[in-house]
């Protein structure tokens, strides 16, 4: 049996007593397990993956979700806008009265598109717009509204003012009015309309920003008193009360209540009317009675008729009676009014004694009809009632003359010669 050298056994050597020896195998490199990084390198390449198609579909998502918000944006702009220019149109009252409905139409506009929106993304982002936008259109509208309610009680209360100055003008000509214990209602009346329509005046001057003393709005109260005087004034002058219209003019002027130019005007305006008056009730007093006369202005021709006076019959009487006037311009007017009414008297005359003198004529002209029966014969002039018996003569020599012509013989009959001896 073979035997192994000896040269090729490991020698040990000999261990110190107590001492233990190495048996420990040599180290091994184990293999490597791949299988796991794989798997995580796999998964994270799939997570990226992911997270870049969440990313894209993330950006297509914003983007579609600022698209259909920016869309909203249009509608409900498009919506408010039709509605506030609609509401803008609106003037005075109607914008009070359509102020709350359109209101209600603006938030529909914008409830109507925010109802478009597809998600809370796309409503948390039309939110904000909506909100700036229905907040500016509400402004715009609710300063319209209340500018045009502003100018609506402006003009109400300037209506109101003139009114009641109306009102004021026609108490006054009931101003004389009592109740049964003897208060005098009528000026209380017409007292109460004219406070009203000054009150009301600066209403309307407060609306429109004038300061309560300014001269502003002590002209505006001066138009009232000038409306109201004005018209009393011709009130007083229609009805031929010129004495008391002045009486009234002296009243403003003394609380200073009318302008000095208004009251110069309607001072002037009496005048002229009670001029005008006093002429014509001159004229009539003069053709009437022979006497100067006029209610108008009484304490200067206040003459009455008495017996004994005779209306003038001539245009020469009645100028010398005009003589009297001690105004030289209502004496002259007087004058120039009496010869235009008897000229036209005169003209009238003439005319209708033209109508008479025609009816003459075809009265002649008629076979058979007498100038002694001419209904209106006695209407005619001496000479013209003579011309009229000439024309008889002369229409019967006609009819003597043609049936001569026509039968010789008449001339030789007793009876027709007789007959013509009578007309003779």
């Amino acid at each position: 049996m073979p035997t192994v050298p000896t040269t090729f056994v490991p020698q040990v050597a000999p261990q110190a007593p107590g001492e233990i020896g190495q048996f420990q195998a040599p180290g091994v490199q184990p293999m490597e397990n791949l299988a796991g990084p794989q798997v995580a390198r796999f998964g994270q390449a799939m997570t990226a993956a992911g997270n870049a198609a969440f990313r894209l579909g993330s950006a297509i998502q914003d983007g579609i979700d600022d698209a259909t918000t920016k869309q909203a944006d249009v509608v409900a702009v498009r919506g408010m806008q039709q509605v506030a220019d609609r509401f803008l149109g609106t003037m005075g009252q109607q914008s009070e009265k359509e102020f709350e409905a359109s209101m209600g139409q603006l938030s529909q506009a914008g409830a109507a598109a925010m109802d478009t929106l597809q998600n809370d993304t796309q409503r948390a982002m039309f939110s904000p717009i909506l909100a700036r936008n229905m907040a500016m259109y509400q402004s715009r509208m609710s300063q319209h509204r209340n500018g045009q309610v502003r100018v609506w009680n402006t003009n109400e209360a300037v209506a109101r003012s003139e009114v009641n100055a109306d009102n004021a003008i026609f108490a006054y000509q009931q101003k004389d009015e009592v109740d049964a214990n003897g208060r005098p209602v009528g000026m209380i009346r017409y007292a109460a309309y004219a406070d009203t329509a000054v009150d009301e005046a600066r209403k309307a001057g407060e609306l429109m920003g004038y300061a309560p003393e300014s001269a502003q709005m002590q002209q505006l109260e001066q138009k009232v008193n000038d409306r109201i005087a004005t018209g009393v004034v011709q009130s007083l002058v229609a009805e031929g009360k010129f004495a008391e219209a002045q009486e009234f003019l002296d009243a403003q002027g003394t609380v200073e209540v009318l302008a000095p130019k208004s009251r110069e005007a309607l001072a002037n305006t009496v005048d002229v009317k009670r001029q005008g008056a006093v002429i014509g009730e001159l004229t009539n007093s003069i053709r009437d009675t022979g006497v100067l006369a006029a209610k108008s202005d009484h304490k200067t021709y206040g003459q009455e008729a008495g017996e004994g006076t005779e209306p003038p019959t001539t245009l020469r009487e009645a100028l010398t009676i005009a003589e009297n006037i001690q105004d030289d311009e209502v004496r002259k007017a007087v004058q120039a009014q009496l010869r235009v009414q008897y000229a036209q008297d005169d003209a009238l005359i003439t005319q209708e004694y033209r109508a008479v003198l025609a009816n003459r004529d075809d009265w002649m002209a008629v076979p058979g009809n007498s100038a002694a029966d001419f209904p209106q014969i006695d209407r005619l002039t001496p000479a013209d009632r003579e011309r009229t018996y000439t024309m008889q003569l002369q229409k019967d020599d006609d009819v003597t003359m043609a049936e001569v012509t026509i039968n010789p013989g008449l001339l030789l009959d007793p009876k027709y010669m007789d007959g013509l001896a009578s007309k003779g």
